[in-house]
């Protein structure tokens, strides 16, 4: 079951504790389970707040959701800004909120890995529904249907209708993290909020929400995970303060920029990116021909005022590239297979190796759990 999902993407990996972080700085309980569906919580709230006469509003226009519309429960669909209720269930798949589960179990969903029933699609699966009534029913009285092609996938494939509607149903048992009384809706600290979105630089709406105050602020490692980073915005608070409304131009940026050359500092500023979750990278290179280009350095930054340079094939004091002969571009497939020097050409002293620079960047390039922020990354 959901096996064929792809990995989260990797721009949305950093997120992941933006999120927490916005909202604890909106007063919004953030609930969360380990190996719990977020659906099935949703649904277990739900159900929870049902019993206690509560009416429910889900922000979502997620469809699996609309399983659990019924009175005192309904849904708004936060992009379109569109309430989501039994007619518009009804007009997407043609049954009404308690039938859903029965039609999806039909249709199926290649995305989670439901099999569903080959050739059933949503007008059939609804016609069909809307005569049986439900799942079982349907595969009790197969025979009654006229078509002898829907006849034969239905008793073949009755099995997994019957495991896709227990994929598709959401549980609504799963243990509460925390009572419905932290719910209870809070004022907003001002302070905090703007703390936060002074962080993102949202500066029209600190404005809009009349937050506009003096001080300095820096983001807060509320609700970060270990692993997920930061986004990039909020790496640069300790040395990048901007006031809202006040412009670009006028800020200045305290810089520290360093040149690496030695393995050690190396694997600091690697170890250092980890744990901020963001980096920015460029290349160093002998000309502007993708094809002939050698790599000469890579540049690296994690914050504002904050960069690194690895010189890995500057030449010595003399020597100069245009009086050396080019590489052979044959076999070579990117920078990190060109030649760690032209031929004929001594390098500088103070360079670590091309091969363990790369070597020890490579499981920080490859890491999904770190932002990668090429500059001129189509060169």
């Amino acid at each position: 079951y959901k096996a064929h999902r792809p990995p989260a993407p990797d721009d949305l990996i950093p997120q992941f504790a933006l999120v927490r972080e916005a909202t604890k700085a909106l007063n919004i309980p953030g609930i969360e389970l380990e190996m719990v569906e977020a659906d099935d919580l949703i649904a277990s709230y739900a159900a929870a707040a049902l019993a206690e006469k509560l009416e429910v509003v889900i922000i979502s226009s997620d469809k699996d959701l609309m399983q659990l519309i019924e009175p005192g429960v309904s849904m708004v669909d936060p992009m379109k800004q569109k309430n989501i209720g039994e007619k518009e269930v009804f007009e997407k798949f043609g049954v009404t909120p308690d039938k859903v589960i029965e039609v999806q179990a039909l249709i199926g969903d290649s995305v989670d890995n439901v099999p569903g029933v080959p050739g059933i699609g949503p007008k059939t699966a609804a016609e069909l529904i809307g005569q049986f009534g439900t799942l079982e029913n349907l595969l009790a009285n197969v025979e009654q249907i006229k078509q002898p092609k829907r006849r034969e996938v239905l008793t073949q494939h009755a099995e997994n209708a019957r495991l896709s509607r227990r994929l598709v149903e959401l549980k609504k048992d799963v243990p509460l993290p925390a009572p419905l009384s932290d719910f209870v809706i809070h004022p907003v600290d001002k302070d905090t909020l703007q703390e936060f979105l002074q962080a993102q630089n949202f500066n029209a709406l600190i404005k809009r929400l009349n937050l506009v105050g003096s001080g300095q602020s820096s983001v807060s490692s509320l609700g970060r995970h270990p692993g997920e980073g930061r986004d990039p915005r909020a790496t640069t608070t300790e040395n990048f303060h901007m006031d809202p409304g006040q412009r670009l131009d006028d800020v200045v940026v305290a810089a520290t920029y360093q040149t690496i050359r030695d393995e050690a500092a190396l694997l600091r500023v690697i170890a250092e990116a980890k744990a901020n979750g963001v980096l920015a990278v460029d290349t160093e290179t002998t000309g502007l021909d993708a094809t002939l280009a050698e790599l000469v350095g890579i540049s690296l930054s994690i914050g504002a005022g904050s960069a690194y340079y690895i010189p890995i094939a500057h030449l010595a004091e003399g020597e100069s590239y245009k009086n050396t002969v080019p590489a052979a571009a044959g076999g070579q497939s990117s920078l990190f297979d060109a030649p760690a020097k032209p031929h004929g050409a001594r390098l500088a002293d103070g360079q670590l190796s091309r091969e363990r620079v790369i070597a020890l960047l490579q499981p920080l390039l490859s890491d999904p759990s770190v932002l990668k922020v090429g500059h001129n990354v189509k060169y």
